[in-house]
């Protein structure tokens, strides 16, 4: 598996620990984003709804 990474990708080879912080960093950023777009979206239903013609 490394040689195809040497291979196909020689500069995420060389670049080891930056490549890594950047996975990580984007998927911190791709979680909580999807975290507090979830919470926003299930408040903002709920209000449409209840708040609707025939709601609660």
């Amino acid at each position: 598996m490394y040689q195809l990474f040497e291979k196909y990708f020689p500069n995420v080879v060389q670049l080891k620990q930056e490549f890594l912080q950047s996975t990580w960093e984007t998927l911190y950023m791709v979680f909580w984003t999807a975290l507090i777009a979830g919470v926003l979206g299930a408040l903002l239903g709920v209000v449409l709804v209840s708040t609707g013609p025939s709601g609660v």
